[in-house]
């Protein structure tokens, strides 16, 4: 009789410990399917979300440096150098932005760290050539060379060839 009693008391507490290895399994799968699973697609939305954001807030820039009439044609990011001769000596400037295409310019927009924004613009009657050459985009102007390196967004063959179409209407 003892030994039916102790029996029914082990087996009830092994039923206990199922159950509890059933709840424990059950919140490890819970868990794995939240982080595998769940927490990628809203990080994926909130960097969506995100990206959109700065896309208004770069085109709401834009819109500030633009004029009326103006419409953006081409653009693309990377570090732009520029190499002109100042006081008789070749000078070196660097800057990471935009370069941009417009119907009537084009021009590079930079800010800095701290906000401070800068445009260098490049009339097309100024703009002698423009290639692609060693990964980098080459636009000279008179005496003075413009490279973008690096480039992290657009498609420079496409500005190429919107640069050169609109400069044909310059001529």
């Amino acid at each position: 009789m003892k030994n039916q009693g102790f029996k029914a008391i082990l087996r009830k507490y092994v039923d206990l410990l199922l159950n509890l290895l059933k709840l424990i399994l059950k919140g490890l799968y819970l868990y794995i399917k939240f982080i595998y699973f769940y927490l990628p697609i809203k990080l994926y939305e909130l960097i969506k979300k995100q990206y959109r954001e700065a896309l208004k807030r770069e085109e709401e820039e834009f819109q500030k440096v633009l004029t009326k009439d103006e419409k953006i044609e081409a653009l693309i990011e990377g570090d732009l150098k520029l190499f002109a001769f100042k006081k008789g000596k070749l000078r070196e400037s660097s800057y990471h932005g935009r370069l941009v295409a417009t119907n009537k310019r084009v021009f590079f927009y930079t800010r800095s760290f701290w906000g401070n924004k800068g445009i260098i613009e490049f009339p097309y009657n100024k703009i002698s050539a423009i290639a692609y050459d060693n990964n980098a985009l080459v636009i000279s102007t008179g005496g003075d060379k413009i490279l973008v390196e690096n480039i992290k967004k657009g498609e420079p063959q496409f500005f190429i060839e919107k640069v050169r179409n609109i400069m044909q209407n310059f001529l």
